[in-house]
């Protein structure tokens, strides 16, 4: 036993908490690979075998903890730390001076590494020399992470190259050893200050909340593999104005560097509270210990707030306090502590220089950790003389694609040379994107030299008409008009519209549903050169007033509406009734050159009032020819015509079907409301192409016999991963595209085509952008966002509106810092570039909420809802009482299931931080639309249950208990009073249509609708269909004890009946 084992006698020594908490990770220690640190001493030059052989067998003489057992010792808890004997050194097999191709090396490194491993196995220490050529080698050396850390690796690989240099090196008997270190932390952990430390890191983690930061590009996959590293040398002239800088604001250049990590960190996360992890090695602090081999690095936890209007040097300035104070109180920290490790760390580490002895060569570089701590982990390496010579980024590649982080470095460099130049730039205001990085993103869209500007759409229509007569324009309920009948109708009803006085520079309103007089209003309204309003029939008689009365408009074509519910002076023809014949300066069209309007849709307004867009039809040209380009609509030959152009979200089937000469299909609301006949609709008219929100199409793939089109485009809001997955399931061969745009863009400007590997995709991207356009992500200050950054996405181009009516643009428009003369229109949507090149969404901005302090994103939670196998649909809300504002989820499940809320919140908590945990989920059979599909936000609001409603009049009889439950099912409610009212609670016209169709199921009687309508309690409901023809009171209540038996079945068995049911129904059809 030498003097520095002698503490190690007897009972051993206690374990530092850094090693107790590696061997509590044993089962991830199985293998020598997972199990080790390893660094590898590259050689070229002459190699003399029994030298090496020889300075390895003397190793244990200069570090005797590398021949260090574990034992356990009886009266003890855990492991203790046993002296080995120095006599043992490290072997090199003889096999392994053969020479080997770079292959069989590799397979030979990793046979070597897939080896058992023994915490209490004799040797905790190994090598393997490899022979890469005449005069190259590779000596790897191997050792238990819980004896060395990585500057202990380096220091023994230093160790061995000087005992091959000289026999004669030898540590004294006066240096220090890692034992005495060990005995030293004993000593501390139970010293006066012992409670203070303790109370000093108990403090520091409040602080975080128990919030981590995560990349935005981090991807979703497991870890436990071996990290990846990237090296990157630094440029001697930045290094030499950040030390210069460094001088100037009294900071160490490490604390210099570490701080602008966790600025870059913090601005690409967005979150303002980080929790990291600073690797920090304490010989730095003991001299005593600076060259001893043992486990002296600490991954100390780091609690940050980011600030971005604060100056980099007062935050750089706060940070070297904390490091200070975190280095004092060091010893007292113990890993077991904190309740999660954070995913991205900071080291400063000492960089060895290749070595020379002769015409021998020696490099040594410490290898990635195989089970590393950190997801990510930036080491700046520095020379002997403080001087910082590279970066080395170690990342698991399961997280992370190497693009992203070779953009991430490069936005590090784009930092340090800003702060170089000036450290007092606010944290937000820190530049990330250098002249390569900014020529990338703005890279997404596409060239516009010489660009033609595309003819009106109705010229084109007009040359089918002519060339293509018999051809099928629109087939609606029976009824079908080929491209000459259509023709004909069209100026028929020009015609009227100018013996009206209906002309260039009018509003022609239509209050039409989905019809072939609606293509007719819209088309003769563009023959006179007018542009037209859409008004949904279904709205409210008032609201269809006053968007009348603010575009001015004289004439509304329609059918019902009286003309004195409108403003005087205004006319309502209906276009059916208008007898044939063609007034001569009807012949041709208007001659429509582009800046004509050609239609006016109006958006919800910030203020409450409308705001009317007016787009013209060059803007509409533009749109129409690069999206049947981009969409591939030109191998389509019929349309489904499905949704209400009161909004523009169906202007892209519309609008590309006459385009391209095809013909458009309608379809009935009935047909929109039921899976089963949409199925049977798109069957029957053989439509090949399908434009639709994602979330009502989820609904509509709800049936036993799915069918889609060979082309879908879905767009009005995100599309979820599994509807991707989904549709590619109902139709392999599917051509999918996710489209993108505002209406003040003309429909749409982004598209991207997906295959079934999107739907492994966090959020589905965006990477196209149609001709013309432009689409840039900004930042807070209007400058493009940096890559990973949240921004808010403004749009230029050829297919921005002419503006709003009567000129109210306000903010929403503003000049474009890229090309002089043009403006940009704010869409107020959040978005982030993405490493690949596209872009991609993340909610609204006026949805980006704080919640104590953390920057929450109702968007981001919903993603996160739909990306769990349980949820079909999912909106967030916020809701709350007294200012106190929290999300409130609602989803609708593939499968109903016992306490499916706490699951899904149980899962929310593993992914998300505790301030963006929905305070309720709401399970709902279906989420309220508006007629364009869209979620109605404002319906769901009102789904939130009433407390006093868990207190109502229960039930009577089995009926009103099934009435009560389906209907409470279908409002995400746990019960229904059976005097409470269905819709005062948040029912609607399609939840009425799936109550009716489970009374007809479970009940088999012939209901309507209608009966919910005028009954809409449950005690009324029930009166209501004992009533009806051929009820019979005591059937209907063993029909509903029945079913509510089978309810409380388990799942399992209740799908077997269910199975069996559906099997007898095929049998007898």
């Amino acid at each position: 036993m030498t003097p520095k084992t002698a503490g190690m006698e007897g009972n051993g020594l206690a374990l530092c908490p850094e090693q107790q908490r590696l061997v509590e990770d044993r089962p991830g220690m199985a293998t020598w690979g997972e199990a080790t640190r390893e660094v590898v001493v590259d050689i070229r030059g002459e190699l003399d075998l029994p030298r090496m052989h020889r300075a390895l067998g003397s190793l244990p003489d200069l570090h005797p903890i590398v021949t260090a057992r574990l034992r356990r010792v009886e009266g003890f808890h855990g492991f203790r730390l046993f002296p080995g004997s120095v006599a043992d050194g490290v072997l090199l097999p003889e096999a392994d001076s053969h020479l080997l191709t770079p292959a069989a090396a590799k397979e030979r490194l990793e046979a070597w590494r897939a080896r058992p491993f023994d915490v209490c196995g004799e040797s905790l220490l190994e090598c393997l020399l490899l022979r890469l050529g005449d005069d190259h080698w590779h000596l790897v050396l191997a050792c238990a992470r819980i004896l060395l850390d990585g500057a202990g690796m380096r220091l023994l690989a230093e160790g061995l190259t000087a005992l091959y240099e000289s026999s004669d090196v030898s540590a004294s008997v006066e240096s220090a050893s890692f034992e005495q270190y060990l005995e030293w932390r004993a000593e501390v952990a139970v010293d006066e200050d012992a409670q203070s430390g303790e109370r000093y890191w108990q403090d520091h983690l409040r602080q975080a909340d128990g919030e981590l930061a995560k990349l935005p590009y981090r991807l979703d996959a497991e870890g436990g593999g071996a990290a990846v590293r990237v090296r990157t040398v630094l440029d001697a002239e930045l290094v030499q104005n950040l030390l210069h800088m460094a001088g100037r604001l009294s900071l160490a250049p490490e604390e210099l560097l570490q701080a602008a990590w966790w600025a870059l960190l913090g601005r690409v996360t967005g979150q303002s509270n980080l929790m990291v992890g600073w690797r920090h090695d304490s010989r730095k602090d003991y001299e005593y210990f600076s060259s001893c081999a043992g486990l002296f690095e600490k991954s100390l936890p780091l609690h940050l707030s980011v600030t971005e209007d604060k100056p980099f040097d007062a935050w750089a300035a706060e940070l070297r306090e904390i490091l200070a104070s975190h280095a004092t109180w060091q010893e007292y920290w113990a890993p077991q502590v904190g309740q999660e490790s954070p995913a991205y760390g900071y080291a400063s580490v000492q960089h060895t220089a290749d070595l020379a002895s002769g015409q021998t060569r020696w490099g040594i570089d410490c290898l990635p950790e195989r089970r590393p701590s950190f997801e990510l982990l930036l080491q700046a390496r520095w020379t002997r003389e403080g001087v910082p010579h590279d970066l080395v980024l170690d990342y698991l590649p399961e997280r992370y694609a190497s693009e992203s982080i070779a953009r991430l470095i490069e936005q590090y460099l784009a930092l340090l040379q800003d702060i170089a130049g000036d450290a007092t730039t606010p944290l937000g205001r820190l530049n990330l994107t250098g002249d390569r990085e900014v020529a990338r993103l703005l890279a997404l869209n596409p060239a516009s030299d010489d660009l033609p500007q595309e003819e009106p759409l109705l010229r084109r229509v007009q040359r089918w008409m002519e060339e293509r007569p018999g051809y099928d324009a629109i087939i609606d309920a029976g009824q079908r008009l080929t491209y000459g009948e259509l023709g004909e109708r069209v100026r028929t009803l020009a015609t009227r519209l100018a013996d009206e006085g209906i002309g260039e520079g009018s509003f022609v309103a239509i209050a039409l549903p989905r019809s072939a007089e609606l293509l007719v209003s819209i088309l003769a309204t563009w023959w006179v050169g007018a542009a037209y309003l859409p008004l949904d029939p279904r709205w409210p008689q008032a609201r269809q007033a006053l968007l009348a009365e603010q575009a001015g408009v004289k004439l509304i074509l329609g059918r019902e509406s009286p003309a004195e519910a409108f403003a005087p002076g205004i006319t309502v023809i209906y276009p059916a009734t208008i007898e044939d014949g063609v007034g001569e300066s009807q012949r041709m069209p208007y001659p429509l050159q582009g800046p004509e309007a050609a239609y006016l849709l109006f958006t919800s307004g910030s203020t409450g009032v409308p705001k009317g867009v007016v787009i013209e039809h060059r803007h509409l040209a533009n749109y129409v020819a690069g999206a049947s380009q981009a969409l591939e609509l030109w191998r389509c030959s019929h349309f489904a015509f499905t949704s209400s152009v009161a909004a523009d979200l169906g202007n892209t089937t519309l609008f590309g079907a006459l385009y391209n000469g095809a013909c458009l299909h309608v379809a009935d609301d009935e047909v929109l409301h039921s899976p089963e006949h949409f199925s049977a609709y798109l069957e029957g008219t053989g439509c090949d192409c399908l434009k639709i929100v994602p979330s009502h199409l989820s609904v509509l793939l709800d049936t036993e016999f799915p069918r889609l089109p060979m082309t879908v485009v879905l767009g009005g809001e995100p599309t979820p991963p599994v509807l991707v997955e989904r549709i590619f399931q109902v139709r392999p061969d599917c051509r999918l595209f996710n489209h993108y745009g505002p209406t003040e863009a003309t429909v749409g400007v982004m598209v991207q085509a997906l295959t079934p590997e999107s739907a492994r995709e966090d959020v589905v991207p965006l990477g196209q952008v149609l001709p013309g356009n432009q689409v840039y992500v900004l930042d807070a200050n209007g400058a493009l966002a940096p890559l990973g950054v949240l921004g808010e996405l403004f749009i230029g181009g050829r297919q921005l509106c002419r503006g709003y009516l009567a000129h109210t643009e306000g903010p929403a428009f503003v000049d474009s810092p890229f090309i002089t003369g043009e403006c940009l229109y704010r869409t107020g949507d959040l978005a982030r570039y993405r490493a690949d090149g596209s872009l991609s969404l993340h909610g609204r901005r006026d949805q980006q909420v704080k919640i104590n302090g953390f920057r929450v994103e109702l968007g981001e939670i919903e993603a996160e809802l739909l990306r769990l196998h349980q949820v079909k649909e999912a909106a967030v809300l916020l809701s709350g009482v007294d200012g106190q504002m929290e999300p409130t989820a609602f989803v609708v499940p593939f499968t109903h299931q016992v306490d499916l809320a706490q699951a899904l919140r149980d899962a929310l908590g593993i992914r998300l931080p505790m301030a963006m945990l929905p305070r309720q989920i709401h399970v709902v059979e279906q989420l309220p639309r508006l007629h364009n599909g869209k979620i109605d936000r404002k319906s769901l609001a009102a789904l939130v249950p009433s407390e006093s409603s868990r207190h109502d009049e229960p039930p009577r009889d089995a009926l009103e208990q099934l009435l009560s439950k389906r209907m409470a099912q279908l409002l995400g409610r746990e019960s229904l009073g059976r005097q409470q009212d269905f819709f005062s609670v948040g029912g609607h016209s399609l939840l009425v249509i799936k109550l009716v169709t489970a009374i007809r199921k479970f009940l088999q009687l012939e209901a309507s609708p209608a009966i919910v309508f005028d009954h809409p309690t449950v005690t009324g409901l029930a009166g209501a269909l004992r009533k009806l023809p051929g009820a019979d009171q005591d059937r209907l209540e063993a029909l509903s004890r029945a079913y509510l038996q089978l309810e409380a079945l388990p799942a399992e068995e209740r799908a077997r009946l269910e199975e069996k049911a559906r099997k007898r129904r095929e049998v007898g059809s």
